[in-house]
């Protein structure tokens, strides 16, 4: 696709829908309150700047597995500033038990030197903090990478409280290129109860 010279873009997510494979909200707690949180940063090498966040509530629909379907539902409409070479698109996923975890990791998103980030299935991998990750390649379509997070040293499950942390995955794009693609988050908690995924289109 073609190398963008001239003005500022903008980078739009849209979440059409979510499959819910499996879902568990706990002993005796019935069905859970899946909440999607989204951050979208611009970076280059020396620089990171948050552009926007989102919070998405989504409706259970009959049993497991299900499909909850937004049809060109915005979350993220950012403006991309001249400067950027990368694009960050994150997801973090939890079940809202009336706690404010969620809104708490909201906030928290606007620290991104307090995050640290590595790829779900690797051990020894060093973790990046969120301003690094400029020196890793984009993400190739469509699958995007599912992340394992720390805020502040501690692992997701300890910085939840009330609200249970599902899972998390991560989009990297070339802030230069064009792009249109169709993207599958998938959100999958480390007990394998809850299988979420969320299909996005990213437009830039």
């Amino acid at each position: 696709m073609g190398r963008r010279k001239h003005a500022r873009s903008r980078f739009r997510a849209l979440l059409h829908e979510v499959e819910f494979v499996k879902g568990h909200d706990g002993f005796l707690r019935g069905k859970p309150e899946p909440e999607l949180i989204f951050a979208t940063y611009a970076q280059d090498d020396e620089n990171i700047s948050l552009l926007q966040t989102s919070r998405r509530t989504l409706e259970i629909q009959g049993g497991f597995p299900c499909v909850t379907s937004l049809p060109n539902r915005l979350v993220i409409n950012a403006r991309v500033p001249r400067w950027a070479r990368q694009i960050a698109l994150l997801c973090l996923a939890v079940e809202n038990d009336g706690g404010t975890d969620a809104s708490t990791l909201t906030a928290a998103l606007a620290e991104p030197s307090a995050w640290k980030t590595r790829a779900r299935d690797s051990s020894i991998a060093a973790p990046f903090a969120l301003d690094e990750l400029s020196v890793l390649r984009p993400t190739p379509a469509p699958t995007a990478m599912q992340v394992r997070l720390t805020f502040a040293g501690e692992e997701m499950a300890q910085v939840c409280k009330v609200d249970d942390w599902i899972a998390a995955a991560l989009i990297l794009l070339d802030a230069r290129r064009a792009a249109g693609d169709t993207w599958i988050m998938r959100l999958l908690s480390d007990d394998r109860k809850n299988d979420w995924k969320a299909k996005m289109e990213l437009r830039l």
